[in-house]
């Protein structure tokens, strides 16, 4: 089955603070956006007609996402798509940049980076068995 993920980082981490966007705070020196895009596309292969959309807010591109979009392109097909206002509005956007014959859609939050991988492929699983599947921790 073919596999579109939404990675969703247009949050603008209001609640959380800071000067730096939630979704690209470094971990060991690695934006955590980077590492839930790298775990994901160990669950899913990048390569094999499978692609990953990226759904960013327009302002951190220059600042925060560009530093690390050589790392996200080296693993497959990887996408951007414009935030909106809201989630609903940049799950919309990151739809409508996949492309129309995906059968299983992968929504997943940039800021949690460390998404098991093993659970995952599970999950996609019982999403293709099911027609929709949820992983929760």
């Amino acid at each position: 089955m073919k596999v579109a993920i939404l990675l969703l980082a247009a949050g603008r981490g209001t609640r959380f603070g800071g000067s730096v966007p939630k979704a690209y705070l470094p971990l060991a020196g690695v934006p955590l956006v980077q590492h839930a895009a790298e775990r994901l596309a160990r669950a899913v292969d990048l390569r094999a007609g499978h692609h990953l959309v990226l759904v960013a807010h327009p302002d951190d591109w220059a600042t925060w996402l560009s530093p690390a979009w050589p790392a996200l392109q080296a693993l497959g097909d990887v996408r951007l798509a414009h935030g909106g206002d809201t989630r609903q509005q940049s799950m919309a956007n990151g739809l409508a940049a996949a492309d129309p014959d995906v059968e299983l859609v992968l929504v997943h939050d940039a800021a949690r980076a460390l998404v098991p991988i093993a659970a995952t492929r599970k999950c996609l699983a019982a999403a293709a068995a099911h027609g929709a599947a949820l992983l929760a921790l």
